[in-house]
């Protein structure tokens, strides 16, 4: 017999997953059944996103074994929607686009103290980028 278990966390909804899936990079409760029925995925991805809106400053996260940072709400939200096209991320995009932005790693410890700000100043680039598109974009139309 194989269990689910059901809890509410921070950018995880209530169908806690497990277990990673190599072939397809993400997480999962390993219970087909569930895992490939797109309805209660569906409702899990509502829930995450209602428990987690609660919290609406910063957010804080867990990128690797030690290294947690603080994200500015403005910044999460400009990341998670002009980067990966949502109001949320998985742990692994977000980590993915830590490591490209700031280059710190698991093995990259003695970075670590400066990684909050590293972090920072990329998502500014991106929004200066993101700006500079935009402001492409309107000339180019009104031409």
């Amino acid at each position: 017999m194989k269990e689910i278990t059901l809890k509410l966390d921070y950018l995880n909804g209530p169908i806690w997953k497990d277990f990673y899936n190599d072939e397809t990079k993400i997480w999962t409760t390993g219970i087909e059944l569930i895992d490939n029925d797109d309805c209660l995925q569906s409702l899990d991805e509502k829930a995450r996103n209602m428990y987690s809106s609660l919290y609406s400053s910063n957010k804080v996260i867990k990128l690797f074994d030690e290294l947690v940072i603080t994200v500015g709400y403005d910044d999460w939200m400009f990341l998670c929607e002009h980067r990966f096209g949502t109001d949320t991320a998985s742990y692994e995009d977000i980590q993915a686009e830590f490591v490209t932005g700031t280059g710190i790693t698991p093995n990259k410890r003695n970075l670590w103290p400066e990684a909050e700000t590293r972090f920072t100043e990329y998502i500014n680039e991106l929004r200066e980028i993101n700006s500079m598109d935009i402001n492409k974009a309107a000339r180019e139309l009104l031409n």
